[in-house]
C-alpha cells in the first residue's frame, strides 16, 4: 500500500498502530477527523512518506523529534489539532523539496492542480500499471493520486508529481520562539505558522527561503522588526505578519514587498512605514515647546498678580489701623501703654 485516503471522517481514538507495518507508504492522509493523543514513536518507521496529513483532529502533546527523521517528506499539515510547546529546531532535517528530493520518482507525471474541489487528471498510458485482485483485473495510475493543500490562502488539488512543498503548523497552541533553522528549508513552497503563541523575532534566516511563495505568521506574538534583507525573497506572493507585536519601519516597497496590502502589517501598534498610514517620521519639537513657554508665561503673570493684590491687601490694612488709632485715643493710649510694659526698648527709652 502506498497511498491511504481516509479524510472526512469520525475515526476516534489515536493513530493506530497497525499503520507501523505499511512501510511502503508514500501518503497518509488522516485529516478531518477526532483523533486524539500523540504523534506516535513509530512513525519514523515509514521512511517513504513524502505526504503527511493530520490536519483537523484533536491531536495533542508536542511535536516530536523523531519526526524529524521523515527526510523525504514534501508536504506536512498538522494544523488545527492541539499541539503545545516549541516547534522543533530539527524540522530542516526534511527536505521539503530540496535539490536531493527532486529526483524522487514517487509520482510519475508533472503536475496538475486545480481549485476548488475541481481536479484534473492527465491520463498516460506508459504510466498505468497493472494489478490484480480477487480474480479481477483494474489498473491503477499515480496521476490519480490527489492531494489537497492550503497554499496561498486557498485549497489547491495536487494531481500526480508533486512538486509542491509545504509546513503547516497553523491553529495550534505553539510557544516559544521560531527556530532559526526553520530559515534552512530553502525549498519550500508554503510556510504557516500563524495562529499560536510564538514570541521572539523573525529570523533573519527567513531571507534564505529563495523558493518561498506563501509565507504567514500572523496572530502570534512576535516582536522586533521585521528582517529588511526579506525583500530579495523574489517568489513571495502571499505574505501576512498580521496581529502581533512587531515593530519598527515595513520593509522598503520594491520587487513583491510593493504588492503587499495594509492587511499585511495591520494589528501591530508599533509598526509604520507604506503601506500603513502610520508615519516614522518623528514628530518635530517646536510644537511642544511653545506650549511650554507660554505656560510660564502665564504663570508668571499670575505670581505677580498674587504678590501685588497681596502688598495692597497689607497696606490697606496697615493703614486702616493707624486711622483707627488716630481717631480713638483711648485704644492708641492702651496701645502704647502695651508696649512700654512688653517691650524692652520702650521700657528703656520711657
Amino acid at each position: 500500500m502506498k497511498f491511504l485516503h481516509l479524510e472526512s471522517n469520525k475515526l476516534t481514538g489515536h493513530i493506530p498502530h497497525v499503520l507501523s507495518k505499511a512501510t511502503s507508504l508514500m501518503t497518509l492522509n488522516l485529516k478531518d477527523n477526532t483523533l486524539s493523543g500523540p504523534i506516535p514513536l513509530w512513525i519514523s518507521l515509514l521512511s517513504t512518506l513524502r505526504v503527511l496529513l493530520l490536519k483537523g483532529n484533536q491531536l495533542e502533546d508536542s511535536i516530536p523529534l523523531h519526526l524529524c527523521q521523515l527526510k523525504s517528506i514534501r508536504i506536512l499539515d498538522l494544523s488545527h489539532n492541539h499541539f503545545s510547546g516549541i516547534i522543533p529546531f530539527c524540522l530542516d532535517n526534511i527536505t521539503f523539496g530540496r535539490e536531493a528530493s527532486l529526483i524522487d520518482d514517487t509520482f510519475s507525471t508533472d503536475v496538475e492542480y486545480s481549485i476548488d474541489e475541481v481536479s484534473l487528471m492527465p491520463f498516460h498510458d506508459s504510466q498505468l500499471s497493472v494489478y490484480t485482485a480477487l480474480g479481477v483485473n483494474f489498473e491503477v495510475s499515480a496521476e490519480s493520486e490527489k492531494i489537497e493543500f492550503i497554499t496561498k490562502n486557498r485549497s489547491e488539488s495536487y494531481m500526480g508529481h508533486i512538486f509542491m512543498s509545504g509546513l503547516d503548523l497553523s491553529g495550534n497552541k505553539l510557544t516559544g520562539p521560531i527556530p532559526p533553522e526553520i530559515g534552512n528549508l530553502s525549498g519550500i513552497h508554503t510556510l504557516n505558522l500563524s495562529y499560536n503563541q510564538l514570541i521572539g523575532s523573525i529570523p533573519e534566516t527567513f531571507s534564505n527561503l529563495k523558493e518561498i511563495e506563501s509565507l504567514d505568521l500572523s496572530h502570534n506574538g512576535l516582536m522586533g522588526q521585521i528582517p529588511p534583507q526579506m525583500v530579495e525573497l523574489n517568489f513571495l506572493s502571499v505574505f501576512t505578519v498580521a496581529h502581533n507585536n512587531l515593530s519598527g519601519k515595513t520593509p522598503e516597497r520594491k520587487f513583491q514587498f510593493a504588492t503587499f496590502e495594509r492587511s499585511s502589517y495591520e494589528g501591530n501598534p508599533l509598526l509604520c512605514g507604506l503601506p500603513l498610514e502610520r508615519s516614522c517620521t518623528p514628530i518635530s519639537a517646536p510644537p511642544t515647546v511653545k506650549p511650554l513657554v507660554s505656560n510660564n508665561r502665564e504663570n508668571n503673570s499670575w505670581e505677580a498678580i498674587f504678590l501685588w493684590s497681596f502688598g495692597g491687601s497689607y497696606g490697606v490694612a496697615f493703614l486702616g489701623i493707624v486711622a483707627f488709632l488716630y481717631l480713638n485715643s483711648s485704644y492708641r493710649d492702651l496701645l502704647f501703654y502695651f508696649i512700654g510694659k512688653h517691650v524692652p526698648f520702650f521700657r528703656l527709652w520711657g
